[in-house]
């Protein structure tokens, strides 16, 4: 067992609810962010049964810890929608590693489309999929155009395009129209995941058209403090959702505890989450699920199954 493995096994394994386990938990923390600039291995981990390998400055592991339902909100989206979509497909827009469709998969065996643009998350993506049937993968941004200056910044298994006009590199980015193109089995795909640290809501405006035909559920990170540092205006999305029949969403917190469900109109509900989440520097965001007036049938259903499955496990944690 090398180093960095030995490291995160401990940290996994090190109790928090005394005060010598939180020193040996925040020391081995402390240890793992030294150790991480001086390379970042690969190291395994066991996600619902099955091992993945990510960075070893990945912090999956350390927020599942935390909190175990973490992601989870996700895999329960996409199998409480293949009771009314029993041919399911799922495009996962930022697939980072792969950790999405192990969490899907792990709930419902479905096809799943993987878009990543980075080189280094690709190449592990690649790596952890190989074991599961029926995934693809597009090596690519999604974007609002076809190229910028700018980098890629890492920062604990996240990564996020950081644009700078005067950068040498260029960052070439795809439309979703173009992606599924290529990709034609996912034309109708009926779930898309976004998660791109700030990009997500200028991914939906450039996705509109298409939106608008394929109606899809959306599933997709909502932090303020990266959409303001794109100079991008959060609030106008769901305005823009509103106009292409889209009516109802469910909030999550970033932890994957279950927060509200809400229509679209409900302004101030939203601006009041909005403001809530601005100013935590990537601390605290949301986790959004957006559903077309086309699935009216199914949204409620899925609040009640949440609704229970919530109050089940705050039962569990009780006893």
């Amino acid at each position: 067992m090398g180093l960095h493995q030995l490291i995160i096994d401990l940290i996994l394994k090190s109790g928090s609810n005394s005060i010598s386990g939180k020193l040996k938990e925040k020391t081995l923390l402390k240890f793992r962010d030294r150790l991480s600039k001086n390379g970042n291995a690969l190291i395994e981990y066991n996600l619902n049964g099955r091992k993945i390998l990510l960075p070893f400055s990945h912090d999956l592991p350390i927020n599942r810890k935390i909190f175990p339902l973490y992601s989870e909100n996700l895999g329960r989206i996409a199998s409480y929608l293949t009771t009314k979509y029993y041919d399911l497909k799922v495009i996962d827009i930022g697939a980072n590693i792969g950790d999405s469709v192990y969490i899907i998969k792990s709930r419902v065996d479905i096809p799943i489309l993987c878009i990543e643009g980075d080189d280094y998350f690709f190449s592990i993506l690649k790596k952890n999929i190989s074991q599961w049937e029926n995934v693809q993968t597009e090596k690519t941004f999604v974007g609002d155009k076809t190229e910028s200056r700018g980098s890629y910044s890492y920062s604990k298994g996240s990564g996020r395009i950081v644009e700078t006009g005067n950068s040498t590199e260029n960052i070439k980015f795809e439309n979703l129209f173009a992606i599924v193109t290529k990709n034609p089995v996912f034309e109708n795909a009926k779930l898309i995941k976004i998660d791109t640290d700030g990009f997500d809501c200028r991914i939906i405006r450039s996705s509109l058209n298409y939106l608008s035909k394929s109606k899809p559920v959306l599933f997709f990170e909502y932090d303020p403090y990266l959409i303001q540092q794109l100079n991008d205006d959060g609030l106008s999305i769901f305005d823009s959702l509103s106009e292409i029949g889209y009516d109802t969403a469910i909030f999550y917190d970033n932890s994957g505890d279950y927060l509200l469900a809400t229509e679209l109109t409900e302004k101030i509900i939203i601006e009041d989450l909005h403001n809530y989440y601005s100013g935590r520097n990537i601390e605290r965001y949301c986790d959004i699920c957006v559903f077309h007036k086309n699935d009216e049938d199914i949204v409620l259903k899925i609040r009640e199954k949440e609704l229970k499955f919530f109050a089940n496990e705050r039962k569990f944690n009780l006893k």
